[in-house]
């Protein structure tokens, strides 16, 4: 399960089926992020929403029972939270995007659960080795990139913000 199908989200998506994954569950608050999503590759898609127990039984339905792996791109409170509850036993959840905020765990349900909570910010030399071998073997799709200009910046900051960007947008300079 991915939650967040922004830029980071689809490069997941195509890291993961050019890895070889087969059944590849995005979340995210945008359908049209999630009709991105789908066109990157992802089998099931959950819409999120502002009840987190509702999400959590979307996610479960998508994957036929409890998640086993969750990479919450996002990181926030409400997004920790949800995917933390989808998981099954023995399940791990990766936090990676640097939304911010907090979540409470409940220490004997860990246990109970074996679960693994997990932080990911950047990874080694030998994961960008095995990346850029993937991307030269033509596995890896590229992402939807648009251009903007310069002087345009604080809009394109302020549609990131706003969830409005699929893909990634480029700022080019003015000629000169």
């Amino acid at each position: 399960v991915l939650v967040g199908a922004g830029g980071l989200g689809l490069n997941a998506i195509h890291m993961l089926r050019a890895l070889g994954h087969r059944r590849i569950v995005s979340v995210d608050v945008s359908a049209g992020k999630l009709d991105a999503a789908r066109a990157a590759g992802a089998t099931e898609t959950v819409l999120g929403s502002a009840d987190g127990a509702e999400t959590t039984r979307a996610i479960v339905a998508a994957c036929g029972g409890p998640a086993m792996a969750v990479i919450d791109l996002v990181n926030g409170s409400a997004t920790a939270r949800f995917a933390f509850d989808a998981l099954g036993k023995g399940g791990k959840l990766i936090q990676v995007g640097l939304f911010g905020g907090e979540v409470t765990v409940p220490l004997p349900i860990m246990a109970i659960r074996a679960l693994t909570l997990q932080g990911s910010y950047v990874g080694s030399l030998a994961d960008l080795r095995a990346v850029m071998g993937l991307a030269q073997t033509g596995r890896l799709a590229a992402l939807p990139v648009t251009t903007a200009p310069m002087p345009e910046a604080n809009a394109v900051l302020e549609r990131l913000r706003d969830g409005k960007v699929t893909g990634r947008v480029v700022l080019k300079a003015e000629a000169a």
